[in-house]
């Protein structure tokens, strides 16, 4: 009797052990009606994109025909100047003491014609009373014309030596910004040798090099898709490089920016260019979340339920579809923009 009432009592036990279990399991999630969509192969067009720089649509490099020290160096890189600034000046000691030696000689040139325009006045009289041989008047007025000759060779190098002298002086050509300032003073300055960078104040364009093959396919006037930091632009193809450049086989490219999109001179530019069609896995763009700097989706399982996943996702497609390059795999669903508060395992009806 004994041995009975404990087996009964034992029985109770486990009983309540059992109920308890069960009473402390979590109720099934329930079930939500929500957009679905399948991931899926799809053909679409191809994508090359290239590296590419913003440059000014017009830019100057300021560059002296002087042989003359620096002496002052005014522009300042990411600097703003209108157009007649002085942006650099050289040492004039030279280039004055030129233009006072081209002066001097245009004096002693005038001078020297007054007399020679004075002597064939007289030989002019005196050949007239008889007393001067006409090859002695023809020889005052071959004198007179040559001395005309001197100045008018002088006043050139007046000239000359006034524009030599004004170089020592570099201004800008436009209304523009510093973007490169390559001297300092007491460099010295020789013909050529760049100076100042400068790229026009409004107005942008995209440098890049495609190889030989992709050049081809482009031509002046075609449009482009343009990724830059601040966004996606269209840009219009204004030139095309027609040399190749033989180390790398490729063409220059510039690409006119819309106006108004101005971004800053020397930053990083994507071309994208249309390539060979190939197939692409895409689901829509709404499904893939960013979160912590991780790219999720919610898939639907087999049975219904939903579970996260982490993917990677690729360049974006047509109608509003996005590549998915990890994490996902054709044929199965995942949700449409799904509620913050979805929670896996949650069944979504088929």
């Amino acid at each position: 009797m004994k041995i009975a009432t404990t087996a009964a009592a034992f029985s109770l036990t486990l009983l309540a052990i059992g109920c308890a279990k069960q009473s402390s399991a979590p109720p099934p999630a329930p079930a939500r009606a929500l957009r679905t969509a399948e991931v899926t192969w799809r053909p679409e067009p191809g994508r090359l994109e290239l590296d590419g720089v913003v440059v000014g649509r017009h830019e100057a490099i300021l560059a002296s025909r002087l042989v003359a020290p620096v002496a002052e160096v005014r522009a300042i890189p990411g600097q703003t100047v209108r157009v007649g600034a002085v942006l650099v000046r050289l040492e004039t000691a030279e280039s004055d003491s030129a233009l006072a030696g081209a002066r001097a000689a245009l004096e002693a040139a005038r001078a020297a014609y007054a007399l020679a325009g004075k002597n064939r006045k007289r030989f002019e009289k005196l050949e007239a009373r008889g007393a001067a041989a006409s090859i002695e008047l023809d020889r005052s007025r071959q004198d007179e014309a040559a001395a005309f000759a001197s100045v008018a060779s002088a006043q050139a190098a007046v000239g000359r030596a006034g524009t030599d002298r004004a170089q020592a002086a570099l201004t800008a050509p436009f209304d523009a910004i510093v973007v490169e300032k390559l001297v300092s003073p007491g460099d010295l300055a020789t013909p050529g040798r760049p100076l100042v960078r400068l790229a026009s104040l409004t107005g942008r364009r995209v440098e890049a090099a495609p190889g030989e093959a992709e050049a081809a396919a482009i031509a002046p006037g075609d449009v482009l898709e343009i990724v830059l930091a601040r966004g996606t632009v269209s840009g219009r193809v204004a030139e095309i490089v027609g040399a190749v450049d033989p180390a790398t086989r490729r063409r220059t490219v510039r690409i006119d920016l819309p106006a108004g999109v101005e971004p800053p001179v020397g930053s990083f530019a994507r071309v994208v260019l249309a390539g060979p069609p190939s197939l692409r896995l895409l689901v829509p763009e709404s499904a893939v979340l960013s979160r912590g700097g991780l790219e999720l989706a919610w898939a639907v399982g087999g049975d219904g339920r939903v579970s996260m996943r982490y993917v990677r996702r690729g360049p974006a497609a047509a109608n509003g579809l996005i590549e998915v390059r990890s994490g996902l795999e054709a044929g199965e669903r995942v949700v449409v923009d799904p509620p913050d508060d979805l929670r896996a395992g949650t069944r979504i009806p088929s």
